[in-house]
């Protein structure tokens, strides 16, 4: 979805060219959005029949190795975990793994979906979004969350 908010077309070159032929140029595929020239943005590209059998081909180990060498951090946004098993396979792609949760939205499930899984993988954090939005006054909220790795969240909110 974010070519959207980028204003690109959808089907614009992306990441699926080069999963599909590491001899694509990826690094000519980056845009700059909103004029922001310290961000890069690689978008999905055209929406390919056999996502899974690209994400495991090769290429996106590839891809990471050179892109490591250019930037200092490489966000990769997915489709929700739950919905598509492709999601799950870049996880020992990643050196952390940060799910978005709202706040009175997120289903209890996928929060213990979530807990299981750090059960797996020691790099896993969560983003709890949305807290305090509405019908907050004097309210304030603290999470905080370390793994030895040195990652940390905190996150605090008030209405004075």
């Amino acid at each position: 979805q974010l070519h959207k908010y980028m204003h690109c077309e959808k089907n614009l070159s992306g990441l699926t060219d080069y999963l599909v032929n590491s001899n694509v140029k990826w690094k000519k595929n980056i845009i700059k959005p909103f004029n922001n020239q310290s961000l890069d943005v690689l978008l999905s590209g055209p929406l390919p029949p056999n996502p899974l059998n690209l994400i495991n081909n090769g290429n996106i180990e590839l891809l990471i190795k050179e892109a490591r060498k250019l930037y200092d951090y490489i966000i990769i946004d997915t489709a929700p975990t739950l919905l598509v098993a492709d999601t799950k396979s870049l996880f020992n792609k990643s050196d952390i793994i940060l799910f978005l949760v709202r706040c009175q939205i997120t289903d209890k499930d996928i929060v213990k979906y979530i807990s299981n899984i750090s059960k797996e993988n020691n790099n896993i954090g969560i983003i709890l979004n949305g807290v305090g939005e509405r019908n907050s006054y004097g309210y304030s909220y603290n999470y905080k969350y370390s793994y030895n790795y040195g990652y940390g969240y905190g996150y605090s909110a008030s209405d004075d």
